[in-house]
């Protein structure tokens, strides 16, 4: 275990487990991650391979990324943070524009 990845999921490496996401079947609408900076159970090397995957597989769709100063349970810790990003994305939203 001391040479496993902080993302690796070691019990479930069955192939019926691989449900990786697809150009044709993923990123389609816009989305946005909210990168939790001190985050301790997520890492941001981790957060940060999770967005550069996603926006590999989808260059014309990238992730909008905002960052909340908080741990894993940075929902729940920062609310107005996170309370302001969403109202951010929203306002963009009714515009019709990221």
């Amino acid at each position: 275990m001391a040479t496993s990845q902080p993302d690796e999921v070691f019990w479930l490496t069955g192939q019926e487990w691989d449900l990786r996401a697809d150009k044709d079947s993923w990123g389609r609408i816009p989305r946005t991650f909210v990168r939790l900076t001190e985050d301790r159970s997520m890492p941001l090397a981790a957060q940060d391979l999770y967005i550069a995957e996603g926006d590999a597989l989808t260059p014309d769709n990238p992730f909008d990324v905002h960052d909340l100063a908080s741990s894993h349970a940075g929902f729940f810790r920062r609310p107005a943070g996170l309370a302001a990003i969403l109202d951010g994305l929203s306002v963009r939203a009714g515009a019709g524009s990221r």
